[in-house]
């Protein structure tokens, strides 16, 4: 009888932490979904936007452009956009954000294609670097 109450209020608590978490949409769908989840989470000043979210939208934005800084690297790739050494996830975010917003006739082209597009605009390699 103990363990059953035990089990009980476990589960409890487990709805009531997974039902406070705040219902993210799929960032990588388009740049609809990603502004309208992200568009804020770079004003740290902005209290609406929680902890969660925010982690939630650099954390996209970072691992996306990781992932495509990593293929770039290959021998067989040439690089799209070159960051300066100095360049933060900050940035990076500001950057995307900012090419999604200024660019409405194509926002909604998955989130990555838009992100690629706006650091590559953003951050241009110099012809000698591209391979």
């Amino acid at each position: 009888m103990t363990r059953a109450i035990l089990v009980i209020a476990a589960l409890g608590t487990a709805i009531s932490f997974a039902a406070a978490q705040p219902q993210a949409t799929n960032l990588a769908e388009s740049g609809n979904s990603f502004l309208a989840t992200c568009e804020n989470a770079g004003n740290s000043n902005d209290t609406s936007v929680s902890s969660f979210t925010r982690g939630l939208c650099f954390g996209y934005v970072s691992g996306v452009s990781d992932g495509i800084e990593l293929a770039q690297s290959l021998p067989s790739m040439h690089a799209d956009y070159c960051l300066p050494s100095e360049s933060t996830n900050g940035q990076k975010f500001d950057t995307v954000v900012k090419f999604i917003k200024q660019h409405p006739e194509i926002r909604h082209w998955q989130t990555r294609e838009l992100l690629l597009r706006g650091l590559t605009e953003a951050f241009p390699c110099p012809a000698t670097q591209k391979r």
